[in-house]
């Protein structure tokens, strides 16, 4: 079975990890679930996926900085450029749960830099 590899740009390319190759049947088999999932997902509601999602929030708070080191070496830049990244990331589990249906998601999607400027002061 054909392995894809994750290597280190910024140390020569040392190998990171890998994984196994899917079959293009497997692929479409994979794609057809995540089809059907995502109809399900939809008639949960908003509530009950927030709700689901916050033990998944939880995890990404717990495991930030493990992300963060693996990120790290996959792509070859300094560690702290990619839990700026994360923390980044983080906001939306924290503003768009509470957004209203009516307003617009593009109110709540602003630019890193007001972001940061903001969480600053």
């Amino acid at each position: 079975m054909k392995k894809l590899v994750s290597t280190n740009p910024a140390k020569n390319y040392e190998v990171v990890g890998s994984v196994n190759v899917s079959t293009l049947q497997k692929i479409k088999k994979k794609v057809k679930e995540a089809n059907d999932a995502k109809l399900a997902w939809k008639e949960l509601g908003v509530k009950k996926r927030i709700q689901m999602l916050q033990p998944i929030y939880q995890e990404f708070n717990n495991r930030k900085k493990e992300i963060a080191e693996l990120t790290s070496k996959e792509i070859g830049t300094p560690v702290h450029n990619v839990l700026e990244d994360l923390n980044w990331d983080e906001e939306y589990f924290v503003i768009l749960p509470k957004a209203r249906r009516s307003t617009p998601l593009s109110r709540f999607i602003v630019t890193r830099e007001a972001c940061w400027s903001k969480n600053k002061k």
